[in-house]
């Protein structure tokens, strides 16, 4: 029986609630990928519309200008695939989440735990 091919596919997403960064465009680069900008994340940091649109904008801007080719990769906005959501649903159904050690691998994850270690109980 003859060996299965391996092809990395890179999925990266930026939440439109800060300032935009490079993230893993470098790594995506050598890859298939798919990019999206996690405007639903945003919802609970970001409260005015006007002020995400703006930002949703920033973020696309940043990818394009930093060399992100459409016709390349897969580029999109996270409530533009209602599908999105309902795999959240699916994954956080009874009330469960995504393990803490999970959550410590990805950069966003690294993040949010250390600023939470500095503010404290």
């Amino acid at each position: 029986m003859a060996a299965l091919q391996h092809t990395p596919i890179v999925l990266t997403g930026i939440k439109p609630a800060g300032q935009p960064h490079p993230g893993s465009i470098d790594l995506a680069r050598r890859h298939p990928a798919f990019y999206l900008v996690a405007d639903g994340h945003a919802l609970i940091t970001v409260r005015h519309p006007e002020l995400l649109a703006r930002r949703i904008d920033e973020v696309s801007a940043t990818w394009l200008a930093l060399g992100l080719n459409p016709a390349q990769a897969v580029f999109y906005r996270q409530s533009a695939v209602p599908e999105t959501f309902e795999q959240m649903w699916i994954l956080a159904r009874d009330g469960g989440q995504m393990p803490t050690t999970m959550a410590e691998r990805v950069a966003a994850g690294r993040s949010a735990t250390a600023a939470r270690h500095l503010q404290g109980p």
